[in-house]
């Protein structure tokens, strides 16, 4: 059973992290749930808090049924203090880490220090940084 997490860093520096989901949330094209989060988010026009949570929300009632089953919270939220997460002790199979602040965020894993530019999604396998992946959408004047 592949597991993952979804990780948002908004603009006010906080933590917004899901319960881990478990199975097929691998990022390949066969029946991965991976990749619809990238693809929502790599696509999606706004990239901000509410808009996470609006996504978490629809991607268990849709893939999982956690909420409804259990009525358990989906995400926990936590202040940062520097704009860097280290994942070298994360058991869990993928995180898929969506940097939504202006600034360049950190990872810390087996593979040393990795940069998520702004509107970027890191998806990590347990200890390593595995894929950057730039937002498509051309921001308009």
């Amino acid at each position: 059973m592949t597991r993952g997490i979804l990780i948002y860093i908004d603009e006010d520096m906080q933590l917004h992290s899901t319960i881990e989901f478990n199975g097929n949330m691998f990022p390949n094209k066969i029946q991965g749930h991976g990749d619809k989060i990238i693809a929502y988010f790599a696509l999606c026009e706004k990239w901000d808090t509410e808009e996470f949570y609006d996504f978490v929300e629809e991607f268990d009632e849709n893939n999982f049924g956690y909420k409804s089953a259990y009525g358990s919270e989906l995400i926990l939220s936590y202040g940062l203090s520097e704009l860097k997460y280290d994942i070298k002790n994360n058991w869990t199979d993928y995180l898929y880490i969506i940097n939504g602040c202006n600034d360049d965020f950190i990872i810390i894993g087996e593979n040393g220090e990795t940069i998520i530019r702004p509107n970027s999604i890191a998806v990590c396998n347990f200890q390593k940084v595995i894929e950057i992946i730039p937002h498509m959408i051309v921001q308009r004047l």
